[in-house]
């Protein structure tokens, strides 16, 4: 065989070698799972975005089979396309720093990360998320009001540390929620007949582990054109498991009051005791806001 065609052919092995090995490496980098750092960053924005499709797909197998996607979209209801651009906004200006990481095994990971971000609970933001409630709304005006806010520095943060426990499945990081072993809490409002107010949970469903400490926000809206106070009565139910639910802290606990027109977000933090009985899976929690004058006597 003349010289320079074994040449040509030893090249063409080597490159060929080459362009194996090449893909090779290139099938791995598209399988290799993303990291646990950018698993939980993006799984902490989904729920601040209330994008709640997305956040589902990054939980655990386990959580997905205690918990179907159409059930936790039903519990938590997807924004409108105004709302999700005001959220995507928002969620542009957080910061989310990873301050530490540790595993015992290399399929698990518990995270911790610093997040600063928009309090999108600041009533300015709420008017504008309510606005952008109507599917007619302006997308457009609505975000040129929301940035005026950021560019008159007048937008407020909230800053933290939070938590992720994360297992790797299939080559894939995701989030683990222990949705199976969480008690489900109905969250319901009303108000008495004669209190002029609009009353309701931001989500009417949320999971609680036992022993955690869990935030619910509900809005509450006085539709007339004077100040009005109100107070709230609070009913657990069913009535055996009432003291199991521990309430911390509760507008329930003092009068409120709204100016003309007020929206005004109520916060409520709780906790399922450990103590708990097995096999109780739901607890239901009410609130029923009075006008002082029919507020319930008491006994």
């Amino acid at each position: 065989m003349p010289r320079n065609l074994v040449w040509q052919g030893l090249i063409l092995g080597v490159a060929v070698g080459l362009t194996a090995v090449a893909a090779v490496f290139a099938v791995q980098q598209l399988i290799r799972p993303a990291a646990p750092e950018e698993v939980a960053e993006a799984f902490f924005k989904a729920g601040y975005q209330h994008d709640y499709a997305s956040a589902w797909d990054l939980v655990s197998s386990q959580d997905q089979a205690a918990r179907s996607q159409e059930e936790y979209l039903a519990a938590n209801p997807l924004p409108t396309d105004q709302q999700a651009a005001l959220f995507e906004q928002l969620a542009a200006w957080g910061e989310f720093e990873v301050v530490a990481i540790s595993s015992s095994r290399p399929d698990q990971a518990i995270l911790t990360a610093n997040v600063r971000f928009p309090n999108s609970a600041q009533s300015e933001v709420q008017d504008l998320l309510a606005a952008a409630g109507d599917p007619a709304a302006s997308q457009t005006a609505l975000l040129k009001e929301l940035r005026s806010l950021s560019d008159q520095e007048a937008l407020q943060f909230f800053e933290g540390d939070v938590s992720f426990n994360l297992a790797l499945e299939d080559n894939r990081w995701r989030v683990v929620q222990h949705w199976g072993s969480a008690v489900t809490v109905l969250l319901e409002a009303a108000v008495s007949p004669d209190l002029p107010w609009e009353f309701y949970p931001v989500q009417s469903e949320m999971l609680a582990l036992p022993g955690e400490l869990v935030k619910a926000t509900y809005l509450a809206r006085n539709n007339t054109d004077e100040s009005i106070t109100a107070k709230a009565v609070h009913e657990v139910g069913p009535a055996d498991y009432a003291s199991y639910f521990q309430t911390v802290q509760c507008f329930c606990f003092t009068e409120q009051t709204l100016a003309p027109g007020e929206q005004r977000e109520m916060v409520l933090l709780f906790r399922i005791d450990f103590t708990l009985p097995q096999g109780v899976g739901e607890i239901r929690n009410r609130y029923t806001f009075y006008t002082l004058e029919s507020f319930p006597a008491e006994g």
